[in-house]
């Protein structure tokens, strides 16, 4: 079975951007005592950034691509997109100020989320020169997208933006925000320019959606942060994944998203929803990404990856019970136990990473607890085969292909298993990772304990 939500990277790790495998498994080799790995790695120079080194190609050849002709779906989900298209909204409604025109281009949403394209233009060269001056022009210049003014704030609220290089046309640029709240009664929400140059924008949305009432006490896993005194003085702070009761008031369910209703203020939860797919297989709600969470919300919105048919989904399961979508009458669930979470012994390298370090997994005990088949081939590598995709995992590489067979670097290797930067393999495989930790002092380093993964 596919995975059908968004992947999520290991919480609190530190990224992999411009460091080879070559240096990483030279740093794993130091933690395991292996000298002569070591030295080779120490050997490797940096490459530059696969990104560049193609710009630079493409300079060279001549090459120019066009912009992209703007289809909303494809820009947030993958695969087939056609079932939504007809619900993506084309609104070319224009405001200038002076210095910029800004296009509210296209729109779709459903009660949880809302996808906004837009475009700004500029209207004379010190204007061009200030947008091509910024990272990310339309949050330096704080265009800025608002709720309702009468919006609930416990219904959640959090943007995020991303900008559309492969759609610029000339000096205009186009940006895209994917904005979580739940807004079942469709209320525009509006987009300045600044505070005198506002657009009104529509959510109108013919999308199937079901709400189920659930109205039930669960566990969820969240976790905790605490600051304790040693006996030295010194302060520590504490992160630790424990689980804690919080009530589910209703789930609404579209081929968009879906959103959780908590009675209590929720941050993240993990651990708690599943979904019974109409194969009998089930996925759970670690594969979901949930976005803009703040400490006034008590709903919790989470993206599909791909655009979902809902009969493909049969019930959804909150603490061992399903509640079907047709809204049949509950029944216990069979929940498999690769769907229990579970704890494992990860290696952090702080070299890797300035921040919080790399958090590498060993990769055959994760695959045996979630019941993925790891094979260990005769050159070294490893294959992974879960859910219906097979992923080859080979020493020193470092490049994806577009489809079939997926190259990924292994990291290092000890007690008989292969050790991976766990945001590549969680990602991959559809699930969740939090970390134990204590933190001493406002500039010390952290003691990370053992990790929790959650399928």
């Amino acid at each position: 079975m596919k995975n059908c939500f968004k992947g999520r990277k290991a919480r609190r790790a530190g990224q992999l951007t411009g460091v080879e495998p070559e240096r990483i498994k030279a740093l794993v080799a130091q933690k395991l005592g292996d000298a002569g790995a070591a030295e080779e790695g120490r050997q490797i120079r940096m490459k530059k950034h696969i990104l560049i080194a193609a710009a630079a190609a493409a300079l060279c050849t001549g090459t120019i691509f066009a912009a992209q002709k703007l289809e909303l779906a494809d820009i947030f989900f993958e695969g087939k997109t056609d079932s939504v298209q007809q619900e993506v909204q084309n609104i070319e409604k224009t405001v200038e100020n002076g210095d910029y025109r800004m296009t509210l281009e296209q729109v779709l949403n459903d009660d949880n989320k809302a996808f906004v394209v837009f475009s700004v233009e500029p209207l004379h060269e010190e204007a061009a020169k200030a947008m091509e001056g910024a990272d990310y022009f339309a949050f330096d210049y704080n265009i800025t997208l608002s709720p309702p003014e009468d919006y609930d704030w416990q219904s959640g609220w959090g943007v995020s933006g991303q900008d559309m290089e492969e759609y610029n046309q000339g000096k205009k640029k186009y940006y895209a925000w994917d904005v979580d709240f739940y807004n079942p009664e469709h209320k525009p929400l509006t987009l300045s320019l600044d505070k005198d140059h506002q657009i009104s924008v529509p959510m109108e949305s013919d999308l199937e959606q079901v709400r189920l009432e659930i109205g039930e006490t669960v566990p969820v896993i969240t976790y905790t942060y605490q600051s304790a005194t040693e006996a030295d003085g010194s302060t520590v702070d504490e992160s630790v994944a424990q689980v804690e009761e919080r009530t589910i008031e209703f789930i609404n369910v579209s081929p968009l998203s879906v959103a959780v209703r908590f009675r209590e203020e929720t941050l993240d939860p993990h651990g708690y929803l599943y979904f019974e797919l109409a194969d009998g297989t089930y996925c759970g709600n670690a594969a979901l990404a949930p976005y803009g969470n703040s400490a006034a919300e008590n709903t919790v919105i989470y993206s599909f990856s791909e655009i979902m048919d809902l009969s493909d989904i049969r019930a959804v399961v909150v603490d061992g019970m399903a509640y079907p979508l047709d809204g049949s009458q509950a029944y216990p669930a069979d929940l498999p136990e690769t769907m229990v979470p579970f704890r494992t012994e990860p290696v952090v390298l702080e070299d890797v990473s300035p921040d919080d370090g790399v958090i590498f997994i060993p990769v055959q005990q994760v695959c045996q607890q979630l019941g993925a088949q790891y094979t260990q081939l005769p050159d070294g590598s490893v294959t992974v085969e879960y859910r219906g995709q097979t992923y080859t995992i080979r020493l020193g590489k470092n490049d994806l292909r577009p489809s079939g067979r997926i190259l990924l670097p292994i990291y290092g290797v000890m007690q008989g298993d292969t050790f991976v930067a766990s945001g590549v393999l969680l990602d991959l495989l559809g699930v969740d990772l939090l970390m134990d930790g204590r933190k001493f002092g406002d500039d010390g380093v952290v003691d990370w304990g053992d990790c929790l993964i959650i399928p």
